[in-house]
């Protein structure tokens, strides 16, 4: 158990009222702290374990510090936009996305960043000082304040105080736990909210995994994914009891039990599923380039050809390339909305949101330079976003700008904090570098087009066949009309190549 000082009717802890005044510190200051840990020396062992638990207490620190920072943030802005009259309702638009491109994250993460900050600094302010002592990690401040969403700031703080002494002590599931049923003593009432807004969440998603494997997650209320997890693994003991496993484990029967109840058809049949893939000729046609699936990242060549193998149709869709950036070559619409053709091409070529630290799905295509501005809707002027990126960059103090080159997008908050991202990877066909010029091959280079340029050699002309008696001869001309002159080209020089040798 852990003595926290239980005084002054928690009142909640802020960077300008703290119960010791901390020593002054600059940015300066702490960048050469930074720059100097990677310095440390190690003598021993123990000096090893000895520096790993520092660092570990120093995270929670900077943790603390980064919530503190935070809420400050949040209350200059507020007050700041109070005084220039902006509505109540409007204040601190798109401030969980600056947050987040501070922590180099994507928005989603940036509005819980923001949401915990306010919790830690205003309601649970004994764990931010348990934080700001390195006792108590940022994740396990987190679960306390995710198991106590739905409570008032008084029953939050009661939490706070009883849970203090002993969460230095406990792993995530002690927190988890003893926050809850903290959480249902107080207020059963709000733990009935809470279900029913947690249920309205259920959703299913795919994210990439390891290799050419993926996860398939689906958010359920916990009976129902208790009852779907012990039913296919009840399913896969009894096929492999009757001794049709075919070698297979328990683990694997239950994924292939997943997706036949699910498709409808056997986990090794050939399946009709339209799945874009992109891939260069040389993959195609053997070579180990990856190819690319749309959303999700690289795929070795070989399971691609697999896959195309197994597949029952299979359509082809050219795509060209920039051969020198990999780019895909830019289409142009006059209609101000991105549709049909090019808004597929600027869905393959971003594959994912192209927001700054953000892998989010592409749920917009808009201009990076406003239309109203000028802007054209073309693919150099085209950004897929998610659609928090997409709407927070309508907020007053954003700009979306493309990037020197026009490769990737430059993104601008209101604090002047400037954020690049370049275009995601693309596969394509890497040119290959010319030979070198020798004087051997000099040579033979002209000689070639030499012969490609230069006229035949004109042969004997064929004798004219005698004309009929009669007839008029085929070279006379009419009285006072004058030939027609020559009207084939001379021949060609053959070109300068001696500048090739330069």
């Amino acid at each position: 158990m852990v003595e926290v000082d239980d005084d002054a009717e928690g009142a909640m802890m802020t960077t300008q009222e703290t119960d010791v005044a901390p020593p002054v510190l600059t940015l300066d200051k702490l960048q050469a702290l930074r720059e100097a840990i990677p310095r440390l020396e190690r003598a021993s062992e123990a000096d090893a374990v000895d520096q790993i638990q520092f660092l570990e207490e120093l995270k929670a620190v900077a943790a603390a510090g980064q919530a503190m920072a935070t809420a400050d943030l949040a209350r200059m802005r507020a007050e700041d936009e109070a005084d220039r009259g902006v509505p109540a309702g409007q204040r601190a638009r798109g401030l969980m996305a600056e947050v987040a491109l501070a922590r180099k994250e994507a928005p989603t993460k940036g509005d819980r960043h923001l949401g915990l900050a306010k919790t830690l600094v205003h309601e649970l302010p004994r764990t931010l000082t348990l934080m700001s002592q390195g006792l108590v990690s940022e994740w396990r401040a987190t679960i306390l304040a995710q198991e106590t969403v739905g409570l008032s700031v008084e029953q939050r703080r009661e939490v706070d105080a009883m849970l203090a002494p002993d969460l230095p002590t406990w792993g995530d599931r002690q927190v988890r736990n003893h926050a809850r049923k903290a959480a249902f003593e107080r207020d059963e009432g709000a733990a009935e909210r809470r279900r029913l807004r947690e249920k309205r969440q259920r959703h299913v998603s795919v994210r990439p995994a390891t290799g050419s494997m993926a996860y398939v997650s689906a958010l359920l209320p916990m009976t129902e994914a208790v009852r779907v997890h012990a039913s296919l693994l009840t399913q896969a003991g009894g096929i492999v009891n009757s001794g049709n496993a075919r070698g297979r484990t328990p683990g694997q029967i239950a994924a292939d039990l997943l997706v036949e109840h699910v498709t409808g058809t056997c986990a090794t049949e050939p399946r009709d599923v339209d799945l874009t893939i992109v891939m260069t000729d040389r993959t195609l046609a053997g070579g180990n380039e990856p190819a690319w699936l749309p959303g999700h990242g690289p795929v070795a060549a070989s399971v691609v050809r697999d896959q195309l193998r197994e597949a029952t149709k299979v359509w082809f869709r050219r795509l060209w390339t920039d051969p020198a950036t990999g780019g895909v070559v830019s289409m142009e619409s006059r209609a101000r909305v991105f549709g049909g053709q090019l808004r597929r091409l600027i869905l393959l070529r971003d594959d994912a949101c192209t927001g700054p630290f953000c892998s989010g799905g592409i749920r917009h295509v808009d201009h990076a330079t406003p239309y109203a501005e000028g802007g054209a809707t073309s693919a150099d002027n085209a950004s897929g976003l998610c659609e928090t990126h997409n709407y927070v960059k309508n907020n007053p103090g954003w700009r979306h700008e493309l990037a020197s080159g026009g490769e990737g997008l430059e993104v601008r908050t209101p604090t002047g904090h400037r954020y690049r991202t370049p275009r995601s990877p693309f596969p394509y066909r890497r040119p290959t570098p010319p030979p070198e010029m020798t004087r051997e091959r000099y040579e033979a280079l002209k000689r070639r087009v030499e012969e490609r340029t230069r006229r035949p050699e004109p042969g004997p002309e064929p004798q004219p066949e005698p004309e009929p008696r009669g007839s008029a001869s085929r070279n006379s001309l009419p009285p006072g009309k004058a030939p027609e002159p020559d009207r084939r080209a001379p021949d060609p020089e053959p070109p300068d190549l001696d500048h090739l040798l330069e």
